[in-house]
């Protein structure tokens, strides 16, 4: 979480092929992922305050504002939703300091009203590591941003929710769920708000990190279905049953570029996982063809949650200590894919 925000722009340009590598998979894998090819963009620093760990940032629908989470490094390290300008400026806090959950995993709506998050409580001692990576079972709240009224959608005493994620009509919510006493696997959900809830996925693996595309009819996860936590795509029309695999060599995080033609995504941040040259973040088509690698991380960083511009051109995304127990980086940054996507 860092402060002050600075301009630093960093280019860096790069052409390079390189092998991905992956297990066939037994459900739905037609082949494996083509070479990745490297073309490292221009990226540039949104927040770089060493006292604050910044993560999760999401675009407002006109693409001027940033919705992330922010706790401190240091001390109680609650974590509160709060905002800054693409422009720069110094960041405010949306939640009120009594509020006594951690606030994390925010997604603003598509009509800019609403800011959809996840509220815990916490498990581990304040103070010690990035603590509310490890909290307690949560809801999904939402925030009027008008007037910073909050009100649970969730009941975090029947389920344990995670990742909203808003379809492009602000219908529906996908979510990620666990139950409480039921099964220990988490499983995709959508909600909407006259208490009309979906099932999405019943895998009996690890199925979280549902997005839908921009015209609803598909929907990207993260799961481990293959036996590796990678990215999967489901035709609405069709079900889980026909779940397609779209990375083969790990992937998280998924989001869809505004125009539904892109997929980014990031590699797990575990060593000798950390995609073809290091972690960074990597862009694919949704129709196939070569994974490409935009930003790359240094030895000591991941990068993590991408999230696309409202107009395409850019992706948000943090880079972050891979280590929990220390969390001693975590900042907001933004690469411009421009020259890539609008080919």
């Amino acid at each position: 979480m860092k402060r002050k925000l600075e301009a630093n722009l960093l280019v860096i340009t790069a052409s390079l092929t390189i092998s991905f590598d992956g297990a066939m998979s037994a459900q739905n894998r037609k082949t494996p992922d083509e070479p990745a090819t490297v073309r490292l963009q221009p990226v540039r620093t949104l927040t770089d305050d060493s006292s604050w760990f910044d993560i999760w940032p999401s675009f407002s629908p006109d693409g001027q504002e940033v919705v992330f989470t922010r706790a401190p490094v240091r001390g109680d390290r609650r974590a509160r939703l709060w905002q800054v300008s693409l422009s720069g400026g110094v960041p405010h806090s949306l939640t009120p300091a009594d509020f006594e959950r951690d606030c994390t995993r925010p997604d603003w709506s598509p009509d800019g009203k609403t800011i959809a998050f996840r509220a815990a409580g916490r498990s581990r001692s304040q103070g010690r590591g990035n603590a509310f990576l490890y909290d307690t079972p949560g809801a999904i709240w939402l925030l009027t941003v008008a007037t910073g009224a909050m009100k649970p959608l969730t009941n975090y005493r029947q389920n344990d929710d995670y990742y909203p994620h808003w379809s492009s009509d602000g219908h529906w919510l996908y979510i990620s769920r666990q139950s409480i006493q039921g099964p220990s696997n988490m499983d995709i959900w959508r909600i909407d708000f006259r208490g009309k809830e979906e099932r999405i996925t019943s895998h009996p693996t690890y199925d979280v990190y549902g997005v839908p595309s921009p015209d609803g009819k598909q929907l990207s996860f993260t799961s481990d279905r293959d036996g590796t936590r990678n990215v999967w795509v489901i035709d609405m029309n069709k079900g889980e049953k026909d779940a397609t695999q779209f990375t083969f060599s790990g992937g998280r995080g998924a989001t869809w570029s505004p125009d539904g033609r892109w997929i980014a995504f990031h590699p797990p941040p575990l060593t000798g996982h950390r995609g073809p040259s290091g972690g960074g973040i990597y862009i694919k088509r949704v129709t196939g063809g070569p994974t490409i690698q935009v930003t790359k991380s240094t030895d000591d960083t991941f990068h993590d949650s991408p999230n696309w511009s409202p107009d395409g051109r850019y992706i948000l995304f943090d880079e972050l200590d891979p280590n929990p127990e220390t969390a001693s980086t975590g900042h907001l940054k933004i690469v411009d894919v421009t020259k890539i996507v609008r080919r």
